[in-house]
């Protein structure tokens, strides 16, 4: 999502996302797949139960920072609520908006 919202802000905020921000999610989705190709993993009863707890952990992770970082860009170091009653500044699709494409996308993931 957040390449996808400096797609549209980049005429107006400038170059502000950078790959670096997603770079440790990189070094473990790695490791996870290669350790996905390893035989053995596919016929232990536990492999596919602890990838769905693993991906579900990811995804709400991720859906908690994107909260964090919207509170912040929204109405600074105020109250979670404040961010839907009373932002400052809100994305193209609005905070709600932004936030459901996200965890939908997540959940597709």
């Amino acid at each position: 999502m957040p390449p996808l919202i400096q797609g549209v802000l980049i005429r107006d905020a400038g170059l502000i996302w950078q790959g670096r921000y997603v770079l440790a999610l990189y070094a473990l989705l790695l490791l996870a797949a290669g350790t996905a190709l390893d035989d053995r993993l596919a016929r232990s009863p536990v492999t596919v139960p602890l990838a769905i707890l693993v991906a579900a952990g990811l995804a709400g992770g991720q859906l908690a920072a994107a909260i964090v970082a919207l509170r912040t860009a929204t109405v600074g170091s105020g109250a979670f609520g404040d961010m839907f009653s009373s932002p400052q500044w809100q994305p193209p699709l609005g905070v709600l908006g932004v936030l459901a494409a996200m965890a939908a996308v997540l959940a597709v993931g």
